[in-house]
């Protein structure tokens, strides 16, 4: 009698499991996303904010280099979003704001596969923000005379160009500012105006990441 009850108990929490999936378990630690592949990337954050890294381990440890500048647990959090409307979430790891202001990306991943595999990372001169009907927008910063802001749609783990602007007064002082399209080879072939490049860049509207700090793990 007491093997059927067990028995049935152990059939019962499955099936509660089932319908009430939660985290997933693994090894007896709860998932974070439901995804390993995610969950190995969110975790390694965790560890080199909690364990303040410095930039070049951040580097060394192949995450983006801007959390070694001085961040803590709760200013850099994860998000699952579907960037590419696929049905598959991709994992968007970067600065935690509490004001509106929109985040700034640090990596995104997506997975390719069963892979999880990166699809773009901001630097210490360049930027990754995300922008209204999920645009992703880069911000490239060359110096007082050199300056890039393209914008792109993701397709599976690759980053396809829209369009951009691109600023430089050192290749031409008089009218430094170029159209890019689709062909990055030949950037310089379409000079247009400042006002037409503010035009261009101000037509996309950065958006406030929904980021969960990683400071929620903590007791996780």
């Amino acid at each position: 009698m007491k093997k059927k009850l067990k028995k049935m108990l152990g059939l019962g929490t499955i099936l509660v499991i089932m319908a009430n999936p939660g985290p997933v378990m693994a090894d007896s630690i709860a998932s974070i996303t439901g995804n390993t592949e995610y969950d190995k990337m969110i975790e390694k954050y965790r560890k080199g904010v909690s364990e303040q890294w410095s930039v070049n381990e951040f580097i060394e440890n192949d995450l983006c280099m801007l959390p070694g500048y001085g961040s803590d647990v709760n200013r850099v959090g994860y998000c699952l979003m579907d960037i590419d409307d696929n049905g598959t979430d991709e994992l968007i790891m970067g600065s935690v704001y509490e004001d509106g202001t929109p985040g700034v990306i640090y990596d995104i991943y997506a997975m390719k596969e069963d892979s999880g595999i990166l699809v773009a990372r901001s630097g210490e001169h360049s930027m990754y923000s995300l922008c209204s009907d999920h645009i992703i927008s880069y911000d490239s910063f060359g110096g007082p005379m050199s300056f890039a802001c393209y914008f792109y749609t993701l397709n599976g783990e690759m980053l396809d160009l829209k369009e951009g602007v691109l600023y430089d007064g050192e290749y031409d002082e008089t009218n430094p500012w170029f159209y890019i399209t689709k062909d990055m080879e030949d950037e310089y072939s379409e000079p247009i105006s400042e006002d037409t490049a503010n035009t261009i860049q101000n037509s996309y509207e950065r958006i406030e990441i929904p980021f969960v700090p990683l400071s929620t793990l903590e007791n996780g």
